[in-house]
């Protein structure tokens, strides 16, 4: 028997993610199913509805049973105009 995981190169906020995004600060999220991503390696963050917001590095996954739980840093908040760039034109 096998164990499905999915493989991310974005990470996605779930729709419950309220929290304000600061440089710096270090967020924790859960997500459904289990994951790999890479660590330290720069990546997007977007809404759960793919809307971009900034640059993150993984710093930390825990698989459970309930999934996968992400710590990540945030390196960069986009500006609305790289946002927009960045929505437009990698979904």
């Amino acid at each position: 028997m096998a164990t499905d995981f999915k493989l991310n190169a974005l990470l996605s906020l779930p729709k419950n993610f309220n929290e304000k995004l600061e440089v710096g600060k270090t967020y924790t999220i859960q997500k459904p199913d289990f994951r790999i991503m890479p660590f330290n390696i720069p990546m997007e963050l977007s809404t759960h509805d793919h809307q971009y917001l900034a640059k993150v590095k993984v710093k930390e996954l825990k698989i459970t049973t309930d999934g996968t739980q992400v710590a990540f840093e945030v390196l960069k908040i986009f500006s609305p105009e790289e946002a927009k760039v960045y929505t437009d034109n990698f979904i």
